[in-house]
Order: C-alpha cells, then structure tokens, then sequence
C-alpha cells in the first residue's frame, strides 16, 4: 500500500492532545479562572495579582484562549460561560479539584506498555496502604464528581420512594449525601474500609447531613451486611475489584435488600460487549489496567449474568453522563 497521499492526522491529533489539558490544569493550579471571575483583566494585572512571571504567563492565557475556555478582546482575557459556572472556586460546580485529581492519572498512563509487559499493574493505587493525609488529597478530587454522580441519577430516576439507602465503597460518601439532601425522608448509610471511614465522615459532617447519613466499617467483597435497605449504589466498583470479587460483592449486597429493592450500579468501566463503546469509557479503561491488578472494564454481558445469578430481575442498562453507565436492576420477590 502507497502512503504517498495519506497523512498522519490521526497521528497528529493524539499527539497534540495533551497540551490543552495541560494549560488547563495550569490555569486551574494557578487559580486563573477564580480570579477572573469578578470580570475581564489584562495579562499585567493578572500577574501582578498573582504574583507570576508575566511573559509566561501570557504564553499560557492565550493558550487557554485557543481552547474556549477563555476570550480575550483588546488584551483583556474573560471567562467564558463554561469556565464561569464550572472552574470558579467556592461555586456549586466547581469541577476544578475534579480534574486536578483527574490529572494524577496521566502520569500513571505512562507505564501501560510495563504493565501489559508485565501483567501486573505497574502504578497501583493501594487504598488501604494510604495515609489519612493521602486519602483525603485523593477522595478531595472525587467529592465534586461523586456529589454530580448523585444529582445525574436523581435527575432520571425517582430516589423519593426509598426510605434506606446504602452507597457501597462511597469514598466521600458524596453520592449519599447529594441523595440525602434531596430526599428528607430517606437515611443513608456509606459502607467503607476502617482507614477510610474517618475521612468519609469528615465530608459527612461538613455537608451538614450527619443526621440522615451515616458511615459504617466493612469489606461488602468478605463481608454480609445484617442490615436491610430498599436500595443500594455501587459507584466506580466494579471496575477496580476482580471478575470473582464482582460477584461475590453482588451476592453480598443482594442478601442486603429486601425483596423489590434496588440496585444502581453507577461507573465509568460500563462497556458494550463488543469491547467497541462508549469510546471514552474503552479509553478511560487504561487507567484500571494501570492501577489495578485484577480491575477492568466489565462487558454489560458480564454484568447481567452476575446480577442473575445473584438474584437481581428486571436489569436495565442507561447512561449517566458520557462517561457514567448505569445498570439498574431488582432483587426478586
């Protein structure tokens, strides 16, 4: 085959790809968006504010102009709308800790080639070998995504009706508490490791829902719960437990419902079985095969027998957002 007309666009593309997502977290480190929020300001007064190199500086704001999330109309650079209602400190939204969090994986990426050499995960995220320093820096990160996770899925389903909730592994616990604050009647109890309990309750008490939610020590893959609930959510834990720990995890939470209930598994390794789509969910899955030895994607096929098997009926498979798949299913009468 000639390669006399084609180019390496694709190529290309990938290879650049970085660079915007670099400015990004740049801006976001330098608190940039932040202080353009109360209006539009000149690369001078910015970095006399913020007390940064100004020629640099410059390099980077019109960096992050070409990406959108900035204007700049006669030297003076603005948020736009976008940057405005999502990368502002102290705002609802803010996803800015998100994707610095976010960012610790890229160097984690590096090492896929080594980890596929090798067949064993080369970057390894070991939480119960974390300190509580190093917990509350990595759950930091997910308490925005995991508190959207829990607005996303009220937003399509109806939590109302349920009176006990149990959010499996909730880190945060800010799927619960985004719940809980919508839904007075209801009380939710975080199942999480010993070490991680305490930072789980850290973000508890600062919410203010320490009355409706709760956090109790447990291993949901060893353990049984004795307790029953009329709906469970398992987020981002599937993909980071082996296929035999998967099901033995379903087994346990289906002894924890009453019958009828509910289960809302809720992660980004939700993949179609032709291992094809979601595009950025197959991408994304590179992160599992780094950092954890037994974790990975999980085919909706895969999914479906171990929730038949553990006696869950009436399974659905829906979308939370691009990255987010949800599969809802009952524990049989």
């Amino acid at each position: 085959m000639t390669t006399q007309h084609l180019r390496p666009e694709t190529i290309r593309q990938l290879q650049r790809a970085a660079f915007p997502a670099y400015a990004l977290l740049a801006g976001i480190q330098l608190d940039l968006f932040s202080t353009l929020a109360a209006g539009p300001k000149s690369v001078a007064a910015l970095a006399e504010q913020l007390a940064l190199d100004a020629d640099k500086l410059q390099v980077l704001m019109y960096s992050l102009a070409t990406t959108g999330l900035l204007s700049v109309e006669d030297g003076c650079f603005c948020n736009s709308p976008e940057a405005q209602a999502f990368l502002v400190k102290r705002e609802l939204d803010y996803l800015g800790g998100e994707f610095e969090a976010f960012s610790d994986r890229w160097p984690r990426l590096a090492k896929t080639a080594e980890s596929v050499r090798t067949g064993k995960a080369q970057a390894k995220i070991d939480y119960s070998g974390m300190s509580q320093e190093e917990l509350e820096t990595f759950y930091m990160g997910n308490h925005s995504q995991n508190l959207e996770a829990g607005r996303s899925l009220m937003s399509q389903y109806h939590f109302s009706g349920y009176r006990r909730l149990l959010d499996v592994a909730g880190g945060t616990g800010g799927l619960a508490i985004a719940i809980a604050q919508a839904c007075p009647g209801l009380t939710a109890t975080v199942l999480e490791l010993p070490n991680v309990a305490p930072v789980t309750q850290r973000f508890i008490s600062e919410s203010g829902t320490g009355e409706s939610v709760e956090v109790v020590t447990g291993d949901i893959i060893k353990d049984g719960l004795s307790e029953k609930y009329d709906v469970v959510v398992m987020k981002n834990f599937i993909p980071v437990v082996s296929k035999e720990q998967a099901q033995q995890a379903l087994q346990n939470v289906g002894q924890s419902l009453k019958p009828g209930a509910a289960l809302y598994m809720v992660d980004m390794g939700m993949i179609d079985d032709s291992r094809l789509t979601p595009n950025g969910v197959v991408v994304h899955s590179l992160f599992f095969l780094n950092v954890f030895d037994n974790g990975g994607p999980r085919t909706e096929g895969e999914r479906r027998r171990w929730l038949t098997e553990a006696g869950f009926v009436d399974i659905e498979r829906s979308t939370v957002s691009a990255d987010l798949g949800v599969m809802v299913a009952l524990k049989a009468e």
